[in-house]
């Protein structure tokens, strides 16, 4: 079936196939086995995993990368309605958010309203129609905010002047492991 391999030592002799041709491996100066694996073959099994019974195509790495806190403010106002958005998610970036809060603590108003958003899409989270003076509307979960997108919150019916607060916590988590 082939050439006879000459056995020299309890490893020498083994080989591995390349996907085309047998190849003989080699042992080290420290004995360790070092397996001769052609360059596609191997970038190809970084990208494939064996799963239920066949090789299929890995699916991204998701992982912490760091926390995400952030505070969102305006200080003064316009009458009626405002606005506050978080950063906007990064390239290579997902963002997990995990809660949020939103406030008016100078007057009571007619509507806060939280949302995530694509960028061009607005999901609403939820909301509250006329919150106290002070009353934080609050929202835990898990939303994945995808790169470019970022978290809404709305103020309807504030007072010229009043102070208005977005706070968010979650994790921020890199697409490129």
């Amino acid at each position: 079936m082939g050439e006879a391999i000459q056995t020299v030592g309890p490893l020498a002799g083994i080989s591995g196939h390349d996907g085309t041709d047998w190849e003989k491996d080699l042992i080290d100066a420290s004995k360790r086995l070092v397996v001769a694996v052609a360059s596609a073959i191997a970038s190809d099994v970084q990208m494939h995993g064996y799963y239920d019974g066949s090789w299929q195509k890995n699916p991204p790495a998701w992982g912490f990368s760091s926390g995400w806190m952030e505070r969102q403010s305006n200080l003064a106002c316009a009458a009626g309605f405002n606005a506050l958005n978080s950063d906007t998610v990064g390239s290579g970036y997902v963002y997990r958010l995990h809660a949020t809060r939103a406030v008016n603590t100078v007057s009571a108003i007619t509507k806060i309203s939280l949302q995530v958003t694509d960028g061009t899409t607005y999901v609403p989270i939820t909301f509250v129609n006329t919150p106290a003076l002070g009353e934080w509307l609050l929202w835990q979960g898990d939303i994945v905010v995808p790169p470019g997108g970022y978290v809404r919150a709305e103020f309807v019916g504030c007072k010229a002047g009043d102070d208005i607060y977005l706070d968010l916590w979650g994790y921020k988590m890199s697409l490129d492991l």
